[in-house]
């Protein structure tokens, strides 16, 4: 009789297996939110460019450490929903459920109800479990709030080159720190390189570095200048250019010009831009 009694509450364990469907959307939710965080990435980064390009004279920018402020953020929102949908999945929760099956009745667990079908089996929650999911739902609103906050100190942290050829350093709430002119400038190294993508396809860039008097450098690439306005292209590198002629030539290294023609290509310059590139790895 008691080993009768084992195996019957050992049954009331049992959910029976997610449907195609469920399956499906559980995988699709998984696969969003990893798109998800993607999109959130490149929000944050368009509010950057739209933050520092904004400010009069602002031909370029890189940002700084700071923007590792927004991570806890996209990594909070992505795990929760990572543990959402994988314990969904592991647990056998059904979505939509199938007909085949009296969800909430012996053997299957009675709190084992399709999402979208709950209304109909009226599944009343005892007061501690009520109590546990409002606790739990406190605690998530308090991190997501916690790490919102952060989201304003990833902002503004960058280093901005402007038309005036002057660069500045700007901190985290937005207050311009260090402010160099070309008075300052010391050493200038040109290059062109091949960037791994990680949650981006490989790709070509050519950037600028100027190592000042006191020995800090800033680095522009030709990612850094504002691409939404026309003749981008150009800008970048009559910009470069420009810089270039205010330094000597001993005080100007060149780096991987035998790539110009990957650069130009992956760039999709015309002649004439290509020409630009190929004076300015000039020696």
């Amino acid at each position: 009789m008691g080993k009768k009694t084992k195996r019957k509450d050992s049954k009331r364990h049992l959910r029976p297996p997610l449907t195609f469907l469920d399956k499906s959307i559980y995988f699709l939710c998984i696969i969003f939110s990893f798109l998800g965080a993607l999109l959130l990435a490149f929000c944050f980064d368009d509010i950057q460019n739209m933050i520092a390009f904004n400010k009069p004279g602002t031909v370029a920018y890189r940002s700084n450490a700071s923007f590792l402020f927004a991570l806890p953020f996209m990594m909070f929102l992505e795990i929760s929903a990572l543990v959402l949908f994988i314990s969904g999945w592991e647990s056998k929760k059904p979505i939509f459920g199938s007909k085949k099956y009296k969800y909430g009745e012996y053997p299957f667990r009675e709190d084992c109800i399709p999402l979208f079908r709950q209304k109909k089996y009226n599944l009343k929650k005892t007061p501690s479990q009520k109590k546990f999911v409002r606790q739990m739902t406190m605690l998530w609103c308090v991190g997501l709030f916690v790490c919102a906050c952060l989201i304003p100190f990833s902002l503004f942290g960058r280093n901005a080159l402007y038309k005036d050829n002057r660069i500045e350093k700007i901190n985290m709430v937005n207050l311009t720190g260090d402010t160099y002119t070309t008075d300052d400038f010391a050493h200038l190294t040109i290059k062109t390189q091949f960037v791994s993508g990680y949650r981006t396809a490989d790709y070509w860039k050519y950037e600028i570095t100027i190592e000042m008097k006191d020995g800090k450098d800033f680095s522009f690439s030709n990612r850094d200048f504002d691409w939404r306005v026309s003749g981008a292209k150009d800008n970048c590198l009559d910009k470069m250019l420009e810089v270039k002629n205010l330094f000597n030539p001993n005080s100007i290294t060149i780096k991987g010009a035998n790539n110009i023609g990957e650069v130009s290509d992956f760039l999709g310059f015309d002649e004439q831009q290509e020409a630009k590139l190929k004076l300015l790895f000039a020696e």
